[in-house]
Order: C-alpha cells, then sequence, then structure tokens
C-alpha cells in the first residue's frame, strides 16, 4: 500500500515537476532562425554568408527603385500547407495533432497582421504609425495537394511521425531541418511548407525554441539540398505557439510566432540585427526601424529609452522616441506586437519578386480561390468598389456576351461564405451586402459560361 502511494504521489510530482519545467523553458521568445541559417551556410559554402545575401538584396532594392520595377502596391498570394507532426496512433486529434480550428486561426492572423488589418493597430504608439505598412500579403490554406488531389482538410497535411521513419522525442532544430523536412516537405515553389511540431531545442543548447525558418535564396543551386531547395525550405512553430484558439501557451497564443518566422522566410532580420549597438552587425538593414541594444521581452512600456527601464535591449541612445519594441521582428510578448515597417515591406517585395522560390509561389494555383484568372475572355470589366469597404460593394461588370453570372466569395481558408446568379447578364453595376462577414480579406470568384477571375475584397468595420 505504501509502495502504491508513494507511486501515486511520484506520478504527481513528475506531472508538476514537467508542468512547470515546461513554463520556465521559454520565459522569454526564442527564434532559431539565425542559428539553422548559420549552421547550414556552415554546411554548404555555396549557399555563401548571410553577408552576400545582404548584398545581394540590397543590390536588388536599388535596382528595383532606379528601374521602379518593384511596385509597392503589388498584392502578393501564398498557399500555405500546414504538417502537423504527431505521434498519435489512432490518428486522434488531441495531444500534438491541433485541431483544424486552431490551424484556420492561425491563417487569420497571418492575414491580419500582413494586411494591417490587426485590430491592435490603435496601440501603436503615435510616432510610429506612420512607419506602420500595409506589406499586402494574402495568405491562403492549399486546397490540392502534390497529386491535385482535392484536400479532405484545406491546407492541412496530418503526419503520424513514425510513418515517415521520424520521431518527435527531444527534437533539435538540426534533427528537424536534416530529418523531418526532407521527408515531409511539399514543393516550395508550390506551397508555403509550415511544420507544427512538440517541444524543440536549439542544437547549441539553451531555452526551449518557439520557431525557426529559412531565409529566402538569392539563386538556384541545382544540385544542392540546402536553402532555397525542394528540401528545408519553410517555417516551423511550437504547436503551443500556432493560432489564437486550441492548444495554447498563455503568453504566445496570439499567433505572432508564425508571423515573426514567416517574416524571416520573406527576408526581414531581427530589429537588433542580431548584434549591439557598438558591434558593427546591428543593423536589420531598414532605417526606420531605431537601433537598439538587444532584443525586447515581455510587455514594456513606451517610451522605451535607456537609463528610464530595466529591459534587455534598449534604444541605444537616451533620447525619444526609444526602442520600436511592438515590431514584430522583436521578441516581445504576442499581445505586445502590432506593426511591420515601411522599409521592411521594401525587403519583402523585392524578395518576393526576385528570390526565386518566392517569385514561383506567387503564380502557384493549388489554393483555386486565389490569384487566378481562367480563360477570363469573356470578362472585359470586373471593377469591385469602394475597396476596402465597410462590406456595402459595387460591382462595375462587363461581359462580351450575354450570360449567366455566378458570383463567390471566399475565406481565405477557402471557405464558401457567399453566393449568387444573375441571368442572362450583359453589363452594369451589381450591389452586394457584405457587412455581416467579419472584418478581413475576402476573394470574390466571377465564373461566366466561357471564364472566370478571381479578385480580393477587404472588409473593414
Amino acid at each position: 500500500m505504501k509502495k502504491i502511494i508513494l507511486l501515486l504521489i511520484c506520478t504527481f510530482l513528475s506531472q508538476l515537476s514537467f508542468s512547470q519545467v515546461d513554463r520556465q523553458l521559454i520565459p522569454n521568445r526564442s527564434c532559431g532562425t539565425m542559428e539553422v541559417d548559420a549552421a547550414l551556410r556552415l554546411k554548404y559554402p555555396e549557399l555563401g554568408t548571410m553577408n552576400d545575401f545582404e548584398n545581394w538584396l540590397q543590390q536588388k532594392i536599388v535596382e528595383s527603385k532606379a528601374n521602379r520595377t518593384t511596385d509597392v502596391t503589388t498584392i502578393f498570394n501564398i498557399p500555405v500547407v500546414v504538417h502537423v507532426m504527431h505521434s498519435n496512433t489512432n490518428l486522434a486529434i488531441g495531444n500534438y495533432n491541433i485541431t483544424q480550428a486552431q490551424i484556420n486561426s492561425q491563417i487569420t492572423v497571418l492575414n491580419q497582421d500582413y494586411n494591417k488589418l490587426n485590430a491592435d493597430s490603435n496601440k501603436i504608439p503615435p510616432v510610429f504609425r506612420p512607419f506602420a505598412a500595409n506589406i499586402q500579403i494574402n495568405f491562403c490554406l492549399a486546397q490540392v495537394d502534390p497529386n491535385g488531389a482535392q484536400m479532405a482538410e484545406p491546407g492541412i497535411d496530418r503526419i503520424y511521425a513514425p510513418s515517415k521513419g521520424v520521431f518527435l522525442a527531444n527534437l533539435k532544430d538540426d534533427y528537424i531541418t536534416n530529418s523531418i523536412k526532407p521527408v515531409t516537405i511539399w514543393d516550395p515553389r508550390k506551397y508555403l511548407n509550415i511544420w507544427t511540431v512538440p517541444d524543440m531545442f536549439p542544437a547549441s543548447g539553451g531555452n526551449m525554441l518557439l520557431g525557426f525558418a529559412t531565409f529566402p535564396g538569392s539563386s538556384t543551386l541545382p544540385g544542392l539540398n540546402s536553402p532555397g531547395t525542394v528540401t528545408n525550405d519553410g517555417v516551423v512553430i511550437w504547436y503551443k505557439a500556432f493560432g489564437t484558439t486550441g492548444t495554447l501557451d498563455g503568453t504566445y497564443n496570439k499567433g505572432r510566432t508564425a508571423t515573426h518566422e514567416i517574416g524571416h522566410w520573406l527576408g526581414l532580420r531581427h530589429t537588433w540585427g542580431d548584434g549591439t549597438c557598438n558591434a558593427g552587425d546591428n543593423s536589420d538593414f531598414c532605417d526606420d526601424t531605431p537601433p537598439t541594444n538587444g532584443a525586447n521581452f515581455g510587455c514594456p512600456v513606451f517610451p522605451l529609452i535607456v537609463g528610464h527601464q530595466n529591459q534587455a535591449g534598449p534604444s541605444c541612445s537616451a533620447v525619444s522616441p526609444g526602442a520600436m519594441y511592438m515590431d514584430y521582428m522583436d521578441y516581445v510578448d504576442d499581445n505586445c506586437m502590432q506593426m511591420f515597417t515601411n522599409d521592411q515591406k521594401t525587403r519583402i517585395v523585392t524578395v518576393m519578386t526576385n528570390s526565386p522560390f518566392r517569385i514561383a509561389l506567387n503564380t502557384s494555383t493549388v489554393c483555386n480561390v486565389v490569384g487566378v484568372a481562367e480563360n477570363a475572355t469573356d470578362i472585359v470589366k470586373a471593377n469591385f468598389y469602394p475597396n476596402p469597404s465597410n462590406g456595402f460593394f459595387q460591382l462595375d461588370l462587363k461581359l462580351k456576351n450575354k450570360s449567366n453570372v455566378d458570383i463567390k466569395v471566399f475565406s481565405t481558408i477557402g471557405k464558401l461564405v457567399y453566393e449568387t446568379t444573375k441571368t442572362d447578364f450583359n453589363q452594369g453595376l451589381m450591389k452586394f451586402d457584405l457587412s455581416a462577414l467579419s472584418q478581413g480579406i475576402y476573394f470574390v470568384e466571377i465564373s461566366s459560361a466561357k471564364g472566370k477571375s478571381t479578385q480580393k475584397i477587404n472588409i473593414t468595420h
């Protein structure tokens, strides 16, 4: 009897200890992108150094500005597949096998944050608001798999780890990169690959990681299994820091870990440049993010100026406005991240128009409601306005020939939320009341007998 009681006590204490340790392992945000990038560049010298990447990117930015080939109003569409790594032998939802609702909530956050639709943008200090940018990137969950088959759960690839010969215990970032990714990745020229995984740690030790990403490649490297090829391009996120509903950590429950890591995947550096004010390597190459002495953690109070607050990463100068700690590329808690900047947008747009795999993604058709104009020979004009609006739109539509017209509205996760049909239509104005829909990005598919096209609309309340 004493043994049984002792066993129960030990079991309880071990569970309690695990819970405490689980929380203590991540007292602050920890991102493994720079470590993973450095390890891969060391392993594959052909990739060059991070300075080589920066030299290439800065030259492309100069060329784009000189030639005006980078249109800052361009809207990019990025299809997403989420590889849910789990160890449930019966494939049941739960544990690491997170729910569809949790995944969908993350896509919603990405579309809000990258289109400056996040409700907490009103928390940005007034002095920094002129620098806050709408990146104009839309994320959608893929509708078809690499074989062209319709996905039962759009954009979700559930993987029982042992079936791929990989395991999820004591995960290290290098094991994920070299073992898990190569056997699970989908073509990165068609999909942004995101993996959700259990607890993971950097190969060099330290606190548990919330996520890491691969930087975009600056050129194609034939035959090389490295970043920029089909073996490991993408983003890895801790399953408790993914989305806004479901199995989540209390501090990282607003979906901002994915926003941050995808920022790296699109070419952004940490705001402090992973150096110090006097180290010479502190630049994030964005002039509109004030220099800081290091990462900021927790939820600082504005203004964050050296000597005024005891924070890990104060401003490099003791003058206003101090650190832009609310930038998505800093290390503060989820509920204190609110913005990208205009210079960060310039970097992202340049990457999307010059990095080979990122260029290819914008022409991918695996999201069948996004960025597609299929044989739209019958549609002369299709203009939605005002856009954005509070939900009341007009469509100025003109067809070459009289035809029935189907109008369908899809959410970014591919859900049909509105549809109507106009019979025997040729040209004119149509009015739509979509005010009942939630604020966000939607895609309108206009179909006639001889073709169809898709447009993006933005509802703001």
